[in-house]
C-alpha cells in the first residue's frame, strides 16, 4: 500500500495517494468535500475495499481541520491541479526562466511556495471595471 497523505491548502484540502485530488471547503460544501474526500481515501487503500462513508453536518460548515497542518509547500503536480497549469507547461517555464518562482531542496525535486504562486499570479492580475 502506497502513503496517502491529506494536507490544508488555502480554502481546501489536497488528497496525496495514488494521484493529487484537491476537494474545496467553501461554506456550503464542505460536507460534500469531506465525503468525497473519505471515498477517495477509501479507493486509495486497495482495490476490492468497499467503503461506506455517511456525513452528518446539515449545515456544511464544521471541519475538523486544526489537525490538518497547513501546506506551505507545492510540487508541480500539485500546482497543476490546484492552478490548472499543465506540469508541461511549468517545465517549460522553469527552463526558461519564467513562471512562478520555484525551490529545488533535494536534487531534481522541484517545490512551489504559495506565496511566490500567489505573487506571480497577482503580477498578472488585470483589473477590469468590476473590481
Amino acid at each position: 500500500m502506497s502513503e496517502i497523505s491529506i494536507v490544508r491548502a488555502g480554502n481546501g484540502l489536497i488528497l496525496n495517494g495514488t494521484d493529487v485530488q484537491v476537494f474545496e471547503m467553501s461554506p456550503g460544501k464542505k460536507t460534500q468535500a469531506v465525503r468525497k474526500l473519505l471515498e477517495a481515501v477509501g479507493r486509495n487503500l486497495g482495490q476490492g475495499l468497499q467503503v461506506e462513508v455517511k456525513v452528518v453536518d446539515p449545515s456544511g460548515e464544521s471541519l475538523p481541520d486544526s489537525s490538518i497542518p497547513e501546506l506551505n509547500w507545492l510540487t508541480p503536480k500539485m500546482v497543476s491541479k490546484i492552478y490548472g497549469v499543465p506540469e508541461s507547461t511549468l517545465q517549460d517555464w522553469r527552463g526558461k526562466g519564467t513562471g512562478p518562482s520555484y525551490s529545488k531542496p533535494t536534487g531534481g525535486y522541484v517545490v512551489y511556495s504559495k506565496e511566490s504562486l500567489e505573487a506571480w499570479y497577482n503580477k498578472y492580475r488585470v483589473i477590469t471595471n468590476q473590481d
